[in-house]
C-alpha cells in the first residue's frame, strides 16, 4: 500500500533525520500535497507521533528484533487499526503479510493492541509517572518539571489539554482594503471576546475557506491582540520588538499599523525568519525596519532613539506548540532550555536600554516553565530598580485563552526632577 510505504518514509525522516513533520511531508509530496494519498499519510504519521512513546515502550518489552523500517510499519499499522481506521483493514493486512512472516506480524500487532485497556498494552502502575507519560505521550522529565512548578493537579490538566487540538482563531487582515475596519459576522466563524479575532466553527477543512485562501483572515491567537490593545497607546508613533521565535505578535503589530506605525524588528538570525520577511513583502509597508542583532551595539545600528513600547518575544521551550506539532516532543531536548534562558536574559537586558522614561517593556514567552518566566522577570527586577512590574500572568492551555503563554509588562519609572 502506497500510503503505508510513504508514511514510513516520512516517519523515518522525522525520527532519524530530525526533519520536521511539515518538511518531511513536503519532501514526500513536493507537488501534490492536497491529494487523498497525502492527506491519509499526514493523518497516519500524525496519529503515530501522538502515540509514539507508548508504541516504543511496548516494543521494548518484546524479545524480538525488528529493523527501523519494520518498526515504523507496525506503528503506522497499529495507528490505522486502533485509532484512525482510514485504510481498508483487509488491504492493510494483505500488504503487511507480504512484508512480514505471519507469526512475527501477529506477535507484534498483539503487543501494541490498544483497543482494550491502555494498562494492558503497557503494563505499568497507574499511579506512576511512567503510566502518565505514556498515556499522554510526554517525557517523564517534563511531567516532573510541571508537577514541581505548578503542582500535580495543574500538571495533569496541562497533559489532558495537550491531547486536544487548539481552537483555530483568525484575525481580520486590515492590511487589505476589503477588510479594513471590518467588524461584521462571517459565515463559519464567530467573534471571540477580542474584537477583530474570530473562532472557526465550520465543519469543512479550514484551508478551503476563501477568506483564508485570500489572506483576508490570518492566524492569530486572541491574547496577542488583547495585550497590544491594552498596553499600546494608539498615539504611539514607533515601537520595537525583539522577535526570537514566534511571528504572531509581529503580525498583529503589522496589521494594526496600517503602514503608519514605525516598527523596528530585531531578530537574532535573519536567515531563520522567512515568515516575517514574507509578511513585510505582502504588506508593502515602508515603515518596517528589520535587522539582525544580538547585543547593544547591534541594536543601536537599527534603533536610533528610545521607545515608548518595546516587546521582547525571545526563543523559549515553546511548550504551547505541543498541540500544534505532533512531532514537537520528538525533536525537543531538555538541554535546549539553558540556551533559551541565556537568550531570554540577554534580549530583555539589551532591550531595556532602549525604553523611554515611563515607557513599557513587555516580555512574552509561549511556554510553561518558571525558569523562563517569573524567574527571568524577578531576576531582572532585582537588578533594575528603575523598572516596576505593571502586570504579569501565566496562561495555561486549559484556561479560557487556550494557550500556554507567560507575559510580564514592566514600566520604566519616570525620573524625578528633584
Amino acid at each position: 500500500m502506497i500510503e503505508l510505504v510513504l508514511a514510513s518514509q516520512v516517519l523515518a525522516d522525522i525520527i532519524e533525520n530530525d526533519i520536521s513533520f511539515k518538511k518531511a511531508l513536503r519532501k514526500a509530496f513536493p507537488s501534490n500535497k492536497n491529494s487523498d494519498v497525502s492527506k491519509t499519510v499526514s493523518a497516519l504519521v500524525g496519529c503515530e507521533l501522538r502515540h509514539h512513546f507508548m508504541y516504543e515502550e511496548s516494543l521494548k518489552r518484546l524479545d524480538i528484533e525488528v529493523t527501523n523500517q519494520e518498526k515504523y510499519l507496525i506503528f503506522l499499522c497499529a495507528s490505522n487499526r486502533f485509532f484512525l481506521k482510514r485504510l481498508d483493514s483487509e488491504k492493510v493486512s494483505e500488504y503487511m503479510h507480504s512484508v512480514f512472516e505471519k507469526e512475527k506480524l501477529d506477535y507484534l500487532i498483539t503487543a501494541i493492541d490498544t483497543s482494550g485497556s491502555f494498562a494492558d498494552a503497557v503494563p505499568v502502575r497507574k499511579d506512576s509517572i511512567d503510566y502518565v507519560g505514556l498515556r499522554f505521550n510526554t517525557p517523564k522529565w517534563l511531567i516532573k518539571m510541571w508537577s514541581k512548578h505548578y503542582g500535580r493537579g495543574v500538571a495533569f490538566k496541562i497533559l489532558k489539554k495537550n491531547s486536544k487540538q487548539i481552537v483555530a482563531t483568525y484575525r481580520s487582515n486590515e492590511i487589505l482594503d476589503s477588510m479594513e475596519g471590518f467588524d461584521g459576522e462571517i459565515e463559519d466563524f464567530e467573534q471571540t471576546k477580542v474584537r477583530g479575532v474570530y473562532r472557526y466553527i465550520g465543519t469543512k477543512p479550514i484551508h478551503s475557506n476563501p477568506l483564508i485562501q485570500n489572506n483576508e483572515l490570518v492566524p492569530l491567537r486572541p491574547i496577542y491582540k488583547d495585550i497590544v490593545d491594552r498596553f499600546q497607546n494608539d498615539l504611539t508613533q514607533e515601537v520595537s520588538i525583539y522577535s526570537g521565535a514566534d511571528d504572531s505578535l509581529f503580525r498583529e503589530l503589522l496589521i494594526r499599523s496600517k503602514g503608519k506605525l514605525g516598527i523596528n524588528v530585531v531578530v537574532p538570525k535573519l536567515g531563520e525568519r522567512a515568515e516575517i520577511l514574507r509578511q513585510i513583502r505582502l504588506s508593502n509597508y515602508k515603515t518596517v525596519n528589520l535587522f539582525e542583532a544580538k547585543d547593544e551595539i547591534g541594536f543601536k545600528t537599527g534603533i536610533s532613539h528610545k521607545q515608548d513600547v518595546f516587546y521582547v518575544f525571545p526563543k523559549s521551550s515553546s511548550f504551547d506548540k505541543i498541540r500544534v506539532y505532533p512531532d514537537y516532543l520528538i525533536h525537543f531536548k531538555q538541554q535546549y532550555i539553558d540556551s533559551f534562558i541565556a537568550e531570554q536574559k540577554s534580549s530583555l537586558e539589551t532591550s531595556s536600554k532602549f525604553v523611554n522614561d515611563g515607557g513599557l517593556l513587555i516580555y512574552l514567552v509561549d511556554t510553561l516553565n518558571i525558569k523562563e518566566t517569573t524567574a527571568i522577570i524577578n531576576d531582572f527586577l532585582a537588578k533594575h530598580e528603575e523598572f516596576e512590574l505593571v502586570e504579569d500572568k501565566q496562561l495555561f492551555p486549559f484556561n479560557e485563552e487556550d494557550i500556554a503563554l507567560y507575559y510580564a509588562v514592566l514600566r520604566m519609572r519616570e525620573k524625578s526632577n528633584d
